[in-house]
């Protein structure tokens, strides 16, 4: 290969990736594996993804990775390049790492544009928000989620958690913040209709996606196509949905994954949706599962919300507790680029955990 910028093909480049990765972020990292590349470039729904990598003395320095969007804002729906992956080979330090990590994101919004995306999104870290958003790479906030939590009765910390508590002392606060919500925060009445935890995404999702539409809040494609991508095929995580059925139709869901989250063992809810008279069921289901959690022995539940939307809303009548941004241990921002067009000026947004890649 020589050296300079090229596109990343997926199928033909995963062996340089993954190494300079496996340097980056470590090689037992879920997302480092042929399988996950697989599933995130090749198996999207929306299209095959790609992006750019950079080459000095014919290695790889340097990755920046692509996947479509889908973004729909009223009846409308946009096309969107998804940033993500974004590295410099560690061996890089300093200025130079960052003239490659210019070079890289300039490159990225480059082909994005040439491929036909309106324009781009990132959720990027502390370190790289800084630079994405600098004057010579021109990325704009659109907004930051906010973290909530649910503690449970089963919450035990095995790890100094945030905020320098001892773990015993956190222990005993979040046990007695738990019990003070179960008393506090009767579960909402549920109207007629049934909770059900399902096993995949069928015809009625793409119901309910449709339903309301013009009223909905701008928000990345949620069909059963795309869910079942998202959820169903995940090569590392696994994923439950609990829906609330209503006659032959869902009308409203959560997606959850169980995982580690401050040294506790977490129910991170990663997904939910209702039309926009129906967000009330939102609050029914996520005080259902945090019964079922508890009842699993479930530390806590997160979740990352946009401020102020209805599903912040609904999960805060079912008991989530919003954390002060100096203790959030998974602090992220949602940045735009402008590329074929503008970015949509929204101020009603959904935006979740499932949003990003991570979880």
């Amino acid at each position: 290969m020589s050296d300079g910028i090229d596109r990343y093909v997926p199928g033909r480049d995963e062996a340089e990736i993954l190494s300079m990765r496996a340097s980056v972020w470590g090689a037992g990292h879920p997302h480092g594996t042929p399988a996950f590349y697989a599933w995130l470039f090749e198996r999207n729904p929306a299209g095959r993804g790609g992006g750019v990598l950079i080459r000095k003395g014919g290695e790889l320095i340097g990755f920046a990775g692509g996947t479509p969007r889908r973004l729909r804002v009223g009846t409308d729906t946009i096309r969107v390049a998804h940033g993500l992956d974004y590295m410099v080979a560690p061996a890089f330090r300093g200025r130079l790492a960052g003239s490659y990590a210019v070079k890289l994101a300039s490159a990225w919004a480059e082909t994005s544009r040439e491929d036909g995306h309106a324009f781009g999104i990132n959720f990027p870290n502390a370190n790289s928000v800084r630079l994405l958003t600098s004057d010579r790479l021109g990325w704009t906030p659109i907004l930051r989620p906010s973290f909530l939590v649910r503690p449970l009765p089963g919450l035990r910390f095995t790890e100094r958690p945030p905020g320098g508590l001892p773990p015993f002392l956190a222990n005993l606060g979040g046990r007695a913040l738990a019990a003070g919500l179960s008393l506090l925060k009767r579960p909402p009445k549920a109207p007629p209709g049934r909770i059900v935890e399902l096993d995949g995404f069928d015809a009625r999702f793409d119901a309910l996606w449709h339903r309301e539409a013009e009223r909905a809040p701008a928000a990345f494609l949620r069909d059963a196509a795309t869910l079942s991508w998202r959820y169903t095929s995940h090569p590392a995580y696994r994923y439950r949905i609990l829906a609330f059925e209503r006659g032959d139709e869902i009308a409203a869901y959560l997606v959850a994954s169980p995982r580690s989250l401050m040294g506790l063992e977490s129910l991170l809810v990663v997904d939910g949706w209702a039309a926009p008279s129906d967000t009330g069921l939102l609050a029914v289901l996520a005080a259902d599962l945090a019964r079922r959690a508890a009842k699993e022995g479930v530390g806590i539940l997160g979740a990352q919300v946009v401020p102020g939307s209805a599903f912040e809303g609904a999960l805060r009548k079912a008991g989530f507790l919003k954390v002060p941004e100096r203790l959030n241990p998974k602090p992220f921002v949602l940045v735009g680029l402008p590329l074929a067009g503008a970015v949509p000026a929204v101020t009603d947004w959904h935006v979740t955990w499932g949003d990003m890649d991570v979880v």
